[in-house]
């Protein structure tokens, strides 16, 4: 009968599968870091009807997003680019516009629209 005793070989091959497995999750948590720091977001105006933004990182920012709700032409920017989001709603008074990019890049920017 033969022992089902755990081999030196199998243990080898545990401890390679492990940090394989660390490796493989470090790297990608740093890329994502890369990513959100190297994509920066600038308002450049703010009406009640639309919102301006510039990419002024070093990465595409893509899928923007806003709240209040904007639908962004291009959604898509490259480094340098403008989108332009057109409120689906106007907006009146003093609003607090949050317009995220799918690598994770945040601005917060307060459009003061008087009546």
């Amino acid at each position: 009968m033969r022992s089902k005793a755990i081999t030196p070989g199998v243990v080898l091959f545990l401890i390679f599968l492990t940090t394989l497995i660390f490796s493989v999750v470090g790297f990608s948590v740093e890329q994502n870091r890369k990513m959100k720091y190297l994509t920066e977001l600038e308002v450049l105006e703010c009406t009640s009807d639309y919102i301006t933004v510039k990419n002024v990182g070093s990465n595409i920012a893509s899928e923007l997003t806003s709240d209040p709700e904007a639908v962004f032409t291009p959604s898509t920017i490259k480094p340098g680019e403008v989108a332009k989001g057109n409120f689906k709603e106007p907006i009146r008074g003093i609003v607090v516009v949050i317009i995220e990019s799918k690598e994770g890049s945040k601005v917060v920017y307060q459009c003061n629209i008087i009546v």
